[in-house]
């Protein structure tokens, strides 16, 4: 493609988004979603929750076809999930995951927005329906693989699912993926960089919980502690200071003063 008809495709794009933003339509449609933002709690505490989530559902549609219809729907989605007890509705999360499913089979799988609506779907289902939740995040990391923190979180979700289900052996599958991922080389930004080191710190906590999980006293707790980390040695380099903790954690547990602690700095190997 020529670069004249580079620079003729984008200002159409432009000149597209410029009606748009002027249609008087679509300035009301803007000026009721502010509005539902600012005035959201209230109509939820005065009307109901249900009230709520229909004047969502009229805004959308009276306006189908907008692209940012996609975000309302997921709000909706987020109303069910708020906690409305004081008026005797508890979130209602059968219903969330409901608009969640609804919107992946409904919307543009292509939508900038629908990674994150389907992060969130895998997000419900995993408290409802463990099975569809793990095929969900699977294939987040198989759709999004140049995502470099939704994929660590997703891994991470995976290694929760098999650890609440009984299966340890996949669950540290899961969480050596966390631990071992090399980002795509795209650029992170500071809070996704961030979200990758705490997903793998979460990651590294798990696997050492469950190294001495089943263990009654301090001394077998290090002990199996210790057997682990001869078979880790990458997480013990990688995750030296959290394993510190940890290893300080257990000799606390087993009784030792402050003035002990202090005396002695605990290690692994004690």
């Amino acid at each position: 493609m020529s670069c004249m008809r580079s620079t003729w495709i984008v200002a159409a794009v432009l000149a597209s988004a410029c009606a748009i933003a002027q249609d008087p339509g679509y300035q009301n449609y803007v000026a009721q979603i502010e509005a539902l933002q600012r005035d959201g709690a209230d109509i939820a505490q005065r009307l109901g929750r249900d009230a709520l989530v229909q004047q969502y559902r009229d805004l959308i549609g009276a306006h189908p076809g907008y692209a940012n219809n996609i975000r309302l729907e997921t709000q909706i989605a987020m109303i069910y999930e708020s906690d409305f007890t004081d008026q005797g509705q508890p979130p209602y999360y059968a219903a969330a995951d409901e608009v969640y499913q609804n919107i992946i089979a409904n919307y543009d799988p292509e939508h900038p927005y629908m990674m994150t609506v389907r992060k969130l779907a895998a997000d419900r289902a995993a408290e409802l329906d463990p099975a569809r939740a793990r095929q969900m995040y699977e294939s987040i990391v198989t759709d999004y693989p140049e995502q470099d923190a939704l994929v660590v979180q997703s891994q991470y979700a995976l290694g929760k699912l098999a650890e609440q289900q009984g299966d340890p052996a996949t669950a540290e599958k899961y969480y050596n993926q966390v631990l071992s991922y090399a980002p795509t080389g795209a650029p992170l930004s500071q809070a996704e960089t961030a979200s990758i080191d705490a997903f793998q710190t979460n990651a590294a906590a798990s696997m050492l919980t469950a190294a001495i999980e089943g263990y009654d006293t301090p001394q077998e707790r290090m002990k199996a502690l210790k057997k682990f980390l001869e078979k880790h040695k990458d997480l013990e380099r990688a995750q030296a200071d959290l394993i510190q903790r940890f290893a300080e954690t257990i000799e606390r547990s087993a009784g030792r003063s402050t003035d002990d602690d202090q005396d002695r700095k605990p290690t692994v190997e004690a």
